[in-house]
């Protein structure tokens, strides 16, 4: 994957756009301070307009009082409120600070805990890459030494059991090879899981 070629601080940011707890804990931030915007509408005046439709009948006399007489009436204005005192709007409005305030701690512990499992994750990385160069070269020198073994042998310098020993020393070490690869592919997976890189590559 091209994240293994990354610098830790582009690995970061590479992971702040992937990872889903940080995807979901920035929209449940960002869904916070809008909520304290929202909350602090209460304090301003609202302005409403509103109709009224009637008809009037004739038997209720109206053309007696009025100089022209409409049945159909409609009636249109604008209606002011204006809060005086609201006590319960400072409640919501303080409660809801209290929630962004907790959802950026939330926010920020994440963003941490990221930054160290990628520092963890690629040390181990680090880590397991050597001993895969390490086993190789063990891997090396053990076939070399069989090689040089099978010759002394041939000549008559050494015995069967210098042989075989020598050649249980190769298996031994492509074993461990063997398991520092796997090791190696386990952190890796790891660093993909901790990035969110695995999410994005299903998605």
């Amino acid at each position: 994957s091209p994240i293994f070629g990354l610098a830790e601080d582009a690995l970061f940011q590479s992971a702040l756009q992937n990872a889903p707890g940080i995807q979901q804990a920035q929209a449940e931030a960002r869904a916070k301070e809008f909520h304290i915007e929202a909350e602090k509408g209460g304090y301003l005046p609202r302005m409403e307009i509103v109709g009224q439709y009637a008809i009037f009948s004739r038997t209720n006399n109206y053309e007696d009082y009025f100089r022209r007489f409409v049945r159909n009436n409609f009636l249109i204005g604008l209606s002011a409120q204006v809060p005086i005192f609201n006590g319960t709007t400072g409640a919501r409005v303080a409660r809801s600070r209290q929630e962004a305030s907790e959802a950026r701690y939330r926010l920020e512990s994440l963003k941490s805990n990221l930054k160290l499992d990628i520092q963890r994750g690629l040390g181990a990385m680090r880590i397991a890459r050597g001993a895969l160069d390490l086993g190789r070269s063990d891997v090396e020198a053990a076939r070399e030494m069989v090689k040089m073994s099978e010759t002394l042998m041939e000549a008559g310098r050494i015995g069967e059991k210098d042989l075989e020993g020598a050649r249980t020393q190769l298996l031994q070490k492509e074993l461990a090879l063997l398991d520092a690869d796997q090791t190696l592919f386990r952190r890796k997976l790891e660093l993909l899981l901790a990035t969110g890189a695995i999410a994005t590559a299903i998605q």
